[in-house]
């Protein structure tokens, strides 16, 4: 430790290269995120927005008593998303990653 903090005070060499990570969170619970990662391991929030349409149909599909992958389904997803973009990416905006300040 001591180590450490006298290196602090050291000054850099001029060629120096200073690494930094900086890890992704869940904008909603604030659990690390791996990359790549479509949903928060800790609460489940779709990260991006793909995933919130995918969490979507997953709701839909679940609610209406039908399979995922049903015809009827994605046909009336796909209507929804073509005849009505606003409310398509209003509705992913409600499920999906959210803005961080």
């Amino acid at each position: 430790m001591a180590a450490a903090v006298e290196s602090l005070d050291t000054p850099l060499a001029e060629d120096a290269v200073l690494r930094v990570t900086v890890l992704a969170t869940c904008s909603c619970c604030g659990a690390i995120l791996r990359e790549g990662d479509r949903f928060c391991t800790g609460c489940g929030t779709p990260q991006t927005m793909e995933a919130a349409a995918e969490r979507l149909g997953d709701l839909l599909a679940k609610d209406a008593g039908i399979a995922r992958d049903d015809p009827r389904l994605q046909a009336a997803l796909a209507r929804v998303r073509n005849e009505e973009p606003e409310a398509w990416n209003a509705l992913l905006k409600k499920i999906g990653p959210r803005a961080t300040a």
